[in-house]
Parts: structure tokens; sequence; C-alpha cells
């Protein structure tokens, strides 16, 4: 699947009902995604001191999972990957490539 190439994930909700006549109507969805995304997030360590390697990992690890959580609960295969790491004076910079394709399609 091209980078460039968007998923959509078609979708529906059902048993909608206007708030002021009450009348029912099905809600058609489409969710649109690109193949491949860019995330970075930042640490800010107080100056003069320290992050343990577990913590830093912990929270790599804890985002990823939660991106492959939302990615399952849509339907996809999610791979998270590095993108970078930036140390900079009191900031960390972690930046994640989330990848997702439809279930069972090569990437």
């Amino acid at each position: 699947m091209s980078k460039d190439m968007p998923i959509i994930i078609p979708g529906s909700v059902e048993d909608c009902a206007c708030p002021k006549c009450g009348a029912e109507f099905q809600l058609d969805t489409t969710s649109i995604l690109p193949a491949e995304t860019d995330l970075t997030i930042s640490l800010n360590i107080t100056e003069g001191h320290l992050i343990m390697a577990k913590t830093l990992a912990g929270v790599i690890e804890s985002f990823a999972e939660m991106q492959e959580e939302i990615g399952k609960s849509m339907d996809l295969d999610t791979s998270v990957l590095i993108g970078g790491l930036k140390f900079e004076d009191s900031r960390i910079d972690i930046t994640f490539r989330i990848a997702n394709a439809v279930k069972g399609q090569v990437a």
C-alpha cells in the first residue's frame, strides 16, 4: 500500500432520532485515514533532573499500545515505528510513524 493511498472506512450509526421531531434515521459515515502518519510527543523534564530509561521506554510502549488498540477498534493492522528521537536541553521529542493497513492487505 502506498504511503499516499488513504484508507477509507465505511460505517453507519443506527437508531438516530431528531431531537426536535423524533423522526428516526440512520447515519452513514466514512472515515478517511492516511496510510502513514507522523506524530511527535514531547516530554518536558524539570531542569537539572534526569529521566529513568524505564520511564522513557514506558512512555514509548504505552503510546504504541494505545495506537495499536485504536487501529484494532477500526479493524486495521497498525504498526507503530520510531521515526526519530531528539534530545534538547530539558526536553525529549519522540516522533512516531504510524502505519495503518486494512487487515489482510500487504502494506
